[in-house]
């Protein structure tokens, strides 16, 4: 058995997994159980929060967006990557609505409906390489890397939380994730040095006062 694919049956139907973390990895998974707290915190950030604060917000949105929408979905489509379940037996997943109501409620009261691949799919979807969630909350974490340096480790735990969820979920391959997480930071960090460069150059001359005020985007 190849490396990848030991790995991948450790994490997702091996010695590795258990019901609590079942429900855990598809609660850290969900993006639609998150998105709601997500978006009323930006916005909350972008009325009351500070110049700084509200830097971070508008530099991170763009760092996912580069990263999901420019990079990764036409990566996805050029590799053609069937996801686990739609190559091989005994994929573990679980059964889900896609709403955000079914979703909570899947997180939080039902119990969750697992499934097991029996045989490959005749036809295959191929959008796992490389794996978005990664990239997009290691774009996160690599602006907050930019921003907060140390203090950004929690950023990265989460990160690295979802990319392992998407393996005990069955929907994506070990080096889906890697190269998913690979992106999202380098993205993340080179969009905050970026755009920081941009508001020196192009921005900042424009209004003295807020240059003054702000001479830096992510320094304290």
């Amino acid at each position: 058995m190849p490396v990848e694919q030991h790995i991948f049956h450790l994490v997702n139907g091996g010695a590795w997994t258990h019901p609590a973390l079942d429900r855990a990895m598809f609660l850290v998974s969900a993006w639609s159980v998150w998105w709601p707290l997500l978006a009323f915190a930006c916005v909350a950030i972008l009325v009351c929060g500070s110049f700084r604060a509200r830097a971070f917000v508008l530099i991170t949105a763009i760092a996912v967006g580069i990263a999901d929408g420019v990079i990764v979905r036409p990566l996805k489509k050029v590799a053609g990557r069937p996801r686990p379940h739609e190559s091989i037996e005994g994929v573990r997943g679980i059964v889900h609505d896609r709403t955000t109501i079914s979703r909570w409620e899947a997180a939080f009261v039902r119990p969750l409906q697992i499934t097991v691949s029996e045989s490959p799919l005749i036809i295959r979807s191929g959008k796992s390489f490389p794996s978005a969630h990664s990239a997009n909350n290691f774009a996160v974490a690599g602006v907050a890397l930019v921003f907060f340096r140390r203090r950004a480790w929690p950023f990265f735990v989460f990160a690295a939380a979802v990319a392992y969820s998407r393996l005990h979920l069955g929907v994506h391959w070990p080096s889906d994730v890697i190269a998913g997480a690979c992106i999202g930071l380098v993205v993340g960090m080179l969009t905050t040095l970026l755009v920081d460069w941009l508001w020196h150059r192009a921005i900042a001359p424009h209004f003295p006062k807020l240059a003054a005020a702000h001479p830096n985007l992510y320094r304290q």
